[in-house]
């Protein structure tokens, strides 16, 4: 009878241990899902910022307003983007989010408000 009892004592320590690895590996799953979720997030920025680029650097060139379309779609890309980011890191991490909101909340409402009312 006491072997049986050490056997079975031994099978709810391994499940244990088994239970707590297997929590171990959901929780790095779920973090390294939101690591790509915020790296997706931080890719469509550039490539909102660099439309915003192609679009002031055509019209500089051309003198043709239609070339500041690309220009105007990069920066409503712009502000859903960084709108994402801020979202995805608040739910995340409270200290991180602190972090990426005193440099994020200016930047969307320079975006929003628009360069010129703040060159003069």
């Amino acid at each position: 009878m006491a072997a049986f009892a050490v056997v079975v004592g031994i099978i709810f320590v391994s499940s244990a241990i088994l239970y707590d690895r297997l929590r171990v590996i959901e929780l790095a799953k779920n973090a390294r899902i939101h690591t790509t979720d915020v790296l997706e997030t931080l890719q469509d920025i550039m490539d909102a910022m660099v439309d915003q680029e192609t679009g002031v650097r055509g019209y500089l060139i051309a003198g043709d307003e239609k070339y500041l379309e690309p220009y105007h779609k990069g920066i409503d890309a712009y502000t859903k983007a960084i709108q994402s980011s801020l979202c995805r890191t608040r739910r995340h991490s409270r200290r991180w989010s602190v972090k990426f909101h005193r440099v994020g909340s200016p930047i969307i409402e320079f975006v929003l408000t628009g360069a010129d009312s703040t060159c003069g």
